[in-house]
């Protein structure tokens, strides 16, 4: 429920940080996800469902925008350095990737110690200062030429649709990865493995994304990310062919090794395709996409695996990004 909230009103928060500034729009939300967040442990105390998804619901949908109000410090900081703020976008799709694999252990450590309730609250906590900070320090203004801009904005414009279709496909390759990983080691009988084999996918992203940010590019964004989703597919298809724990963990390295850099040239892409003023909500349709997608691929995987096992789904995951190179 929080996913879904998060991944429809993605779009509109990113606008209303272009058009009215991080410094007024991102305070007012942190607070209230925050404390959405934080009444949750007090609604299962409860036994209220229905007040559980409506928590839910709102902490998701009223999730501070800093995925765009970053954008937007980057592009305040760099815009007349195209090498740099390309670095930027690398750097932060890194530590984003990153995060996916310490969040989880973080919040299963905290659980371990104090209970879900903790966790939960630990979120709030760290929602909430963390945000605020983050709002102190920005200095972007609202764009001067911010377009109104109503229903679907820049999905209007076709360059900004080729790039949503083709991360959703990305991500619905991520999506496969996570629950085929896991259940590929549940079927062996080694479910606690699951944890490892995908941090070892997310190392290898992190790593991947931390070279090819290091680089100067010169070919074209759009033309690099059909590439590199290409190439992330070709990666991945050998997870089909593994008949091991050990063949799985080392095959997941080199799936994982383009995921941070093909979301670092999205971002690089989506600059030059979203008119002047538009960038933080189209950067935000992009993480509608992530939300989309992952959720997607994850709903497919279950199916694949049911219907004709790991490799099945692995197969799935493959053919996901090479749609997206062709669709590019």
């Amino acid at each position: 429920v929080r996913a879904a909230a998060v991944a429809l009103t993605a779009p509109v928060r990113g606008r209303l940080v272009a058009r009215r500034g991080t410094r007024r729009v991102v305070p007012p939300l942190v607070v209230a996800s925050a404390v959405a967040t934080g009444c949750l442990p007090a609604a299962g105390a409860l036994d209220a469902a229905w007040l559980i998804v409506v928590l839910a619901a709102l902490g998701g949908g009223l999730a501070p925008a800093l995925p765009a109000a970053m954008r937007l410090e980057w592009q305040r900081m760099l815009r007349a350095e195209p090498a740099r703020l390309e670095r930027a976008y690398a750097f932060e799709s890194t530590a984003q990737v990153g995060l996916y694999v310490i969040g989880p252990l973080a919040a299963g450590g905290a659980i371990a110690v104090g209970g879900p309730s903790a966790a939960l609250l630990g979120a709030a906590v760290l929602l909430l200062a963390a945000g605020l900070a983050f709002a102190a320090l920005a200095r972007s203004e609202p764009h001067a030429t911010a377009p109104s801009g109503r229903g679907l904005g820049p999905m209007l414009l076709p360059a900004v649709r080729r790039l949503v279709v083709a991360i959703v496909l990305a991500d619905i390759a991520l999506g496969v990865v996570d629950v085929t990983a896991a259940a590929f080691a549940q079927d062996r009988g080694e479910p606690g493995a699951a944890g490892v084999l995908l941090a070892l996918f997310a190392a290898s992203s992190i790593c991947g994304g931390a070279l090819y940010g290091a680089r100067t590019w010169r070919l074209e964004p759009e033309a690099r990310l059909a590439i590199l989703l290409a190439g992330g597919a070709a990666a991945t298809l050998p997870l089909s062919m593994a008949d091991s724990l050990l063949a799985l963990g080392l095959l997941l390295v080199l799936a994982g090794a383009p995921t941070a850099a093909q979301f670092a040239t999205s971002s690089v892409a989506l600059d030059r395709a979203a008119p002047a003023g538009m960038g933080a909500e189209a950067y935000n349709w992009l993480s509608t996409a992530n939300a989309a997608g992952v959720a997607l691929g994850a709903t497919l995987a279950g199916v694949l695996i049911e219907a004709g096992g790991t490799s099945a789904a692995f197969l799935a995951a493959a053919a996901a990004p090479a749609l997206g190179a062709c669709y590019l």
